[in-house]
């Protein structure tokens, strides 16, 4: 079983920092989930919500602010004072960080509410080269994107995001490529949608199941007492012990 920090170990630093993603690797988890958006020039950057008002000191949407104005910015403060003066990071700052520790990288493509169309692409430019397939996932909550992500980045697992197992979570999860292969290696479900039953069915489906997000500890056991393949957590160390 895989254990992966949900926006970096974001119970205890700054989620979607460097700081955040180090001390996930300190605290012993297998690999990172992020949130990947692009800003106004470009750049593929580190960051959750559309608008860096909640987690920075200052304000406006990502996509109207350049890097060089998103790196004047605090991404630290708002959590602690510790952690005052973090900025935010580049996909390719983390990416070259996991690859050196052998971890895996979850990237999650954000839309709101749709994908930005170049995300693929730049999302593609980064990541090859750079990290290697048997231990990368591609995420999204925008169903109507992943045409896109898949032929931007054809080689890379996917994974289906959703938060319930509903018909259309299952007409997705039966897709195939056109070599007939499935067309998703993961689930990642919210961890309410997993039941003995619901995991029976994705494992007969071939899919590794990494239930999302298991910051408590009642739910967590739950999902360890069913055998998942993964948790996607904000506090490692509590599934590792630590």
């Amino acid at each position: 079983m895989i254990v992966l920090a949900h926006r970096g170990a974001s119970g205890t630093a700054p989620e979607n920092t460097m700081a955040a993603f180090r001390r996930a690797a300190e605290l012993g988890a297998d690999g990172l989930e992020l949130d990947v958006q692009r800003s106004a020039d470009g750049a593929v950057v580190v960051l959750h919500d559309a608008d860096v008002r909640r987690t920075s000191d200052g304000t406006g949407p990502v996509a109207s602010l350049s890097l060089p104005a998103l790196r004047r910015l605090d991404f630290g403060g708002w959590f602690s004072p510790a952690f005052r003066g973090e900025p935010i990071p580049l996909l390719a700052e983390v990416a070259d960080f996991v690859a050196a520790r052998g971890l895996w990288l979850n990237i999650e493509l954000k839309g709101d509410p749709d994908l930005d169309p170049a995300l693929p692409g730049a999302v593609a430019a980064v990541v090859r080269g750079r990290l290697d397939p048997a231990r990368t996932i591609l995420s999204t909550f925008d169903a109507g994107a992943w045409d896109a992500v898949a032929a931007a980045l054809p080689g890379y697992p996917r994974a289906l995001l959703v938060e319930r197992l509903d018909a259309d979570a299952w007409r997705l999860l039966a897709r195939r490529d056109a070599s007939g292969a499935p067309f998703f290696r993961f689930a990642h479900p919210g961890h309410r949608a997993v039941t003995a039953s619901s995991l029976a069915r994705l494992r007969a489906a071939g899919l590794r199941v990494h239930p999302w997000t298991l910051d408590r500890p009642r739910p967590t056991a739950r999902m360890l007492a069913l055998g998942v393949d993964g948790i996607i957590t904000g506090f490692p160390e509590r599934v590792r012990g630590r």
